[in-house]
């Protein structure tokens, strides 16, 4: 009847939920996270809710059980493609403990030996790219604070070389806010991405009471550079 086929449909749902959720065993040969121990056996690991799945030969010691649903792990940020390899500046490590000659290039890194080295200097390490300088425009002053815009100013987006962080971000927000005659608030962000923030529900922002003559502080904006 009506009835036995509805919970019959509901069940069909609920399996077809259930198996698109469960997490795959279907990596036999590549990444695995180790979800057992020496010894293990099937029966063990499979009561774990872990995955099995004997590998031989084994040349890269692969665990025969696994967690299930395992990705490879996010390749790390490459290096900067453009910049120049000075030696003489500061260097950021850009290897590994071990780390050859080859390997460092390949990277897109620059390596230079040091001997002796009493300062534990990086042989491999990133490009050096100039930092990017910022000015002040559009600065608006107001009872309770100041805002402007933040642009960079040493060169346009094709000109300036893309440091180990990434590009740099231009314009930027600037939000001074006096909230009491003790307590100034900077704010710094990107106007056109949006970032989380601790909702006000959770920890409420101070309104502004600070106002200009009886603040215990004083702020400027230097416009350029910033």
């Amino acid at each position: 009847n009506e009835t036995i086929m509805r919970i019959e449909l509901l069940l069909l749902l609920t399996a077809a939920t259930l198996a698109a959720a469960a997490p795959s065993c279907s990596n036999t040969t590549g990444y695995r996270t180790d979800c057992g121990y020496v010894g293990i056996s099937k029966s063990e690991c499979l009561n774990k809710s872990c995955c099995w799945s004997p590998v031989s030969p084994n040349p890269d010691n692969l665990p025969w059980c696994f967690v299930p649903g395992q990705s490879p792990p996010v390749p790390p940020r490459p290096a900067p493609s453009s910049g120049k390899c000075e030696p003489d500046k500061d260097r950021v490590d850009c290897g590994y403990v071990g780390i050859q000659q080859q390997q460092c290039e390949d990277k897109g890194c620059c390596w230079s030996p040091v001997s002796p080295n009493p300062e534990n200097e990086p042989w491999c390490f990133f490009k050096y790219t100039p930092p990017a300088v910022y000015k002040a425009t559009d600065v608006q002053q107001s009872a309770t604070g100041v805002t402007a815009t933040l642009v960079v100013e040493n060169g346009t987006d094709s000109e300036r070389v893309r440091g180990m962080y990434g590009e740099d971000i231009s314009p930027l927000k600037l939000a001074i806010t006096y909230q009491s005659d003790s307590t100034v608030r900077i704010m710094i962000t990107d106007p056109n991405n949006d970032r989380w923030q601790i909702p006000d529900s959770i920890l409420p922002v101070p309104q502004a009471t600070g106002q200009q003559g009886s603040l215990q502080y004083s702020v400027q904006v230097e416009e350029s550079p910033f």
